[in-house]
């Protein structure tokens, strides 16, 4: 058990001290601070080193409304820019016009502009930023936006291509949180007035596309020196990328729908269309749709760096991932040829969400991959193919890591076994460091997606490696430049002799620094700088061992202040499934975490302990033994004399709430129990659509997204309910109602995609025996609250309920 503590290194030291804000007053963090806490975002430096860029988020109750589901809030965002050659306290970059916000975007080539979006009055418009004179051009064209890759890409200086939506319309992630309660109201009135039918329909088998088709999106090319702008093509389309000379576009679009195979568990990222991808030639205006039939995987989409030809990963229709093919695409000719094909298999991944992956790029003009070969069982490697040859580049590696970190012109950089190595077509592997070390994380530039995560590692001839106290930039000369950061620091981007980092103080301020290699930091961008006069919370480390003998640690948030020798009561905010071997960065002080907030509580008086509670998904049975899991490290947070082992509160947000009305099923040593967003009826949760689908079925009918959560996400029950019926029963809090003893909170949302249902089922059957419940709506609210009058109020109640459960102490205390 330790204490953490921040401002480590001597320079950083030097910097915390300067910039404090004298002794903190002592005060403790109150609800109001919550609400007004601002936010750094994505920061990144333009191409030529000159401009840095930063996002920032304004005061969360300063948003002109709420209807956003609690993410990421786009009419707060704001742009600031710094000029590199005369470092100095950041600057807008756009004047923010009245209830607007603004997103960044990808740079020009030569860095002197960059791509900008706005978004005010739920409208969303595509601009570009002169960076030097400031001056900003609105294109008057809806963009999507880029999560799987690109859907904005510089052909020049003066060229865009891009992705454009339809004239009026928002992307989907940012009308969620309003579209059902938005034209619910009509279809009411519509059905009132029995003049215009009010009927909205979804299909399945012979009848999958009854529902109404989505309005294609277009493909365009936009000439900023004569305004002109050029269709492209249409079609759903939601990833591009230029070929290496210019000439060609590929697109990725969803088309047809489809259902998941009935052999075979669903997934959160079971795609519900087929994916299409489509070649257009600058040049001509020519459109080839090679392999028609294909359904292309999505986060691949590689460019030979010469020669115009195309690398992707596709599936038959009704295929599974692990028979589809790697396959090169000539853009000239649309002609399609095997890569590897009978000789490697290439390594089928999933996300976190469940999205099929495979890594592959080009090395010269050759594909490389990471798989196994055909009919191997061991382990992956990366292979150059080459006709009917492979070469494994990587056997020469204990751990071949399955992320490149960069490309250089003849050879693979990347980390493995603690050290960057250069790895050439032939397989031989050069060290070029030593020590410990791991792959840094990648530099992604504004306006990419996840593809730039799992796939297309930059062209250069050098990588980024990083300890806990610096960043190394490795040559392939094995030249290196060291940068010093903090262990608690984040790396946010690089330039020629400098790195961009964003701190946290234990208050919760937030400043974004240059560090340069000799020197101290140089801030140029502060937030939430009034926290400097707010105590945060105590925080402790708690080692301890999982279910299968593994050392863990958890973190016992305690009350500023808290007088010595003490026992604060304990609210608990369990995850199953989640490991943190640091303090997690959604508890950190200044964290913009509304429900719960570990900050807030500890501030309330409770000490609040965020347990690591690793599970085995493979047993299929997320209910088993959690209330003992949770209980083992609450007793070594008693047993060192931190807390009252007596007086006990859970509150779970999500798949934690789900854990806490699992864990009032199977123990009565909780006081209270508060269940937010939790799914209690794993049966009709696993058929469930989330509400602003249902008003737009041509958005997607996404009945997979809570079936692949129970089959194969966080509860991985392995099938769907009528194959094996009884699982679900016993992994379903609900049916195990009648063993709760303890008094429970429930808060739903009416938007939230976990269904104000299953609070209701859940609330009826305590009703329905009895039991001490509160059933709290939230009103217009989706995962996560965002109303600031919605979320006091929550806090209101909440304190209440557990001040009520926890103010009188343990016997002898």
């Amino acid at each position: 058990m330790r204490t953490r503590s921040r401002c480590r290194l001597p320079q950083i030291a030097a910097l915390c001290l300067a910039l404090s804000y004298g002794p903190a007053a002592g005060r403790p963090l109150s609800l109001d601070d919550l609400l007004k806490l601002e936010d750094l975002g994505q920061a990144a430096i333009a191409p030529g080193g000159r401009w840095l860029v930063a996002e920032t988020l304004a005061a969360h109750d300063t948003a002109p409304s709420f209807d956003f589901d609690g993410y990421r809030q786009p009419a707060l965002g704001r742009l600031r820019i710094v000029d590199l050659d005369h470092p100095d306290l950041a600057q807008p970059l756009i004047i923010p016009e009245a209830g607007a916000g603004y997103v960044a975007g990808p740079f020009s080539p030569r860095g002197r502009s960059m791509v900008v979006y706005r978004f005010r009055d739920r409208t969303w418009d595509t601009g570009v930023v002169d960076l030097v004179t400031r001056q900003v051009r609105w294109l008057g064209l809806p963009t999507e936006q880029a999560l799987y890759g690109r859907t904005v890409q510089w052909r020049s200086e003066t060229e865009l291509v891009l992705i454009a939506l339809p004239t009026g319309t928002v992307p989907l992630h940012l009308r969620t949180g309003w579209q059902a309660t938005a034209r619910l109201p009509d279809l009411w009135r519509r059905a009132a007035e029995g003049r215009v039918a009010a009927v909205t329909l979804a299909g399945s088998g012979r009848f999958l596309d009854r529902r109404r088709p989505a309005a294609p999106r277009r493909l365009l090319k936009v000439d900023l020196r004569s305004g002109a702008v050029r269709t492209l093509a249409e079609g759903g389309f939601f990833d591009l990328e230029l070929s290496s000379s210019g000439r060609y576009v590929a697109a990725v679009a969803d088309a047809e729908p489809l259902q998941p195979k009935a052999d075979a568990a669903v997934r959160v990222g079971t795609p519900a269309h087929r994916r299409a991808l489509t070649i257009v030639d600058l040049a001509t205006g020519a459109v080839r749709t090679p392999c028609e039939a294909c359904d292309v995987l999505t986060h691949l989409l590689a460019w030979s760096p010469a020669g115009d030809a195309l690398l992707m990963f596709a599936r038959d229709r009704g295929q599974a991932w692990s028979a589809g093919r790697l396959l090169m695409i000539d853009a000239a000719t649309g002609r399609l040829s095997p890569a590897g094909h009978g000789v490697v298999q290439p390594d089928v991944a999933y996300t976190a969400e469940g999205i099929a992956i495979v890594r592959a790029d080009w090395l010269g003009a050759q594909p490389v991959v990471y798989g196994r070969r055909l009919g191997s069982k061991g382990r992956a490697d990366w292979f150059r193919l080459g006709g009917a040859k492979a070469i494994n580049l990587t056997k020469g590696l204990s751990e071949p890591p399955p992320t490149l970190s960069a490309i250089d012109t003849k050879a693979l950089l990347l980390v493995a076994d603690g050290a960057a190595w250069q790895v050439d077509p032939t397989g031989e592997a050069r060290r070029l460091t030593d020590g410990r070390g791991r792959r840094a994380r990648p530099i992604v530039a504004l306006g990419l997606g996840e593809r730039f995560v799992v796939n297309a590692p930059p062209r250069r001839g050098w990588l980024l490696t990083s300890t806990p106290d610096a960043v190394e930039r490795v040559t392939s000369d094995t030249t290196s430049a060291s940068f010093r950061i903090a262990d608690d620091t984040a790396f946010v981007a690089l330039g020629d002799d400098q790195i961009v980092v964003r701190m946290r103080d234990d208050h919760g301020v937030q400043r974004l620094a240059l560090t340069r290699r000799r020197g101290p930091p140089l801030p140029v961008l502060t937030v939430n700088a009034e926290l400097a006069k707010v105590d945060g919370a105590e925080i402790r480390e708690l080692d301890h061992i999982g279910p299968a003998g593994q050392a863990l640690k958890s973190w016992l948030y305690l009350p500023p202040n808290r007088r010595p020798g003490s026992r604060p009561p304990l609210v608990v905010l369990p995850y199953p499934g989640s490991m943190h071997p640091r303090p997690p960065v959604r508890y950190a002080a200044g964290a913009p975490s509304f429900t719960p907030n570990a900050q807030l509580l500890a501030a309330h008086g409770y000490a609040v302990l965020v347990p690591s509670l690793p599970r085995d998904r493979a047993t299929g049975e997320p209910a088993a033994g959690l209330a003992d899991q949770i209980l083992k490290i609450v007793d070594v947070a008693a047993d060192q004399g931190l807390v009252d082992r007596d007086r006990l509160a859970l509150w779970g947000h999500s798949f934690g709430g789900y854990a806490a009305l699992v864990t009032a099923t199977q123990t009565t040593r909780f006081r209270a129990i508060i269940a937010q967003a939790a799914k209690a009826d794993l049966i009709s949760g696993w058929g469930s659509v989330p509400p602003f689908y249902r008003m737009a079925p041509e958005d997607g009918y996404p009945t997979t997204l809570h079936m692949g959560w129970a089959e194969s996400g966080q509860a991985s029950l392995g099938s769907p309910p009528w194959r094996d019926p009884d699982r679900y029963v016993r992994n379903s809090p609900v049916l195990a109602a009648d063993r709760i003893r303890t008094p429970v909170f429930l808060i739903y949302g009416d938007q939230d995609f976990v269904t104000l249902a299953q609070g209701e089922e859940m609330f009826a059957a305590l009703y329905r025996q009895d039991k001490d419940a509160i059933l709290m709506t939230l009103w217009g609210e989706g995962h996560i609250p965002s109303s600031p009058a919605n979320i006091r109020v929550l806090y209101t109640e909440v304190f209440d309920w557990l001040d009520r459960a926890l103010t009188a102490p343990a016997a002898g205390q």
